[in-house]
């Protein structure tokens, strides 16, 4: 018998949404904002966003966000704690790093231009890549990965804990990836 005593979920959703409306909201807000924030990014990230701006989209990611949230069994209401844009540019990146102080993180993807680059998440195992023998495994998966990456895609909304570590890769592209990311709370 195997039981798997830890799991990581990530949910992994598409969204009918405008996608151009969202882009030019994305980018009017980088021109009245100029400056940005530096996090764990090279790019321009926004400061907190109205989100009112965005209902249409956040309506629809809080209707994802509570079937996700389920799987937690949590008896405290979901609530959206703040939200904010990335636009990559060529060579751009997102660091490692997690969100702490929330319970809930997501990414929605407005533009993904090919070779934008991926979303890489890393094994929460502690020093994982240290304890298994590396070097023999032909194959990997979910019980042996140090990292799990996956595509960034136009339209795509994913949800995740918020302490799960994760990067997003260098835009290889001559044009931007454009993305919205929240965090949500009890």
């Amino acid at each position: 018998m195997i039981d798997e005593i830890f799991k990581t979920p990530v949910y992994i959703e598409s969204l009918d949404v405008n996608l151009k409306e969202l882009k030019d909201l994305c980018l009017k807000e980088r021109v009245k904002d100029k400056k940005g924030e530096r996090k764990s990014n090279t790019g321009y990230q926004s400061g907190n966003i109205n989100i009112d701006l965005y209902k249409n989209l956040f309506d629809s990611i809080f209707k994802h966000a509570e079937k996700f949230y389920k799987l937690f069994e949590v008896e405290k209401d979901l609530i959206f704690q703040n939200a904010w844009i990335n636009i990559n540019g060529k060579k751009d990146v997102n660091f490692s790093h997690n969100h702490p102080g929330s319970f809930m993180s997501g990414v929605f993807y407005v533009q993904t231009p090919p070779k934008s680059g991926n979303i890489t998440f890393e094994n929460p195992i502690n020093n994982f890549n240290f304890l298994s023998p590396m070097k023999f495994i032909t194959k990997y998966n979910n019980y042996n990965a140090c990292i799990m990456t996956l595509p960034t895609t136009e339209g795509t909304l994913l949800l995740f804990p918020s302490w799960l570590g994760h990067y997003v890769e260098s835009n290889e592209s001559n044009r931007e990836r454009i993305s919205i990311s929240f965090n949500m709370g009890l």
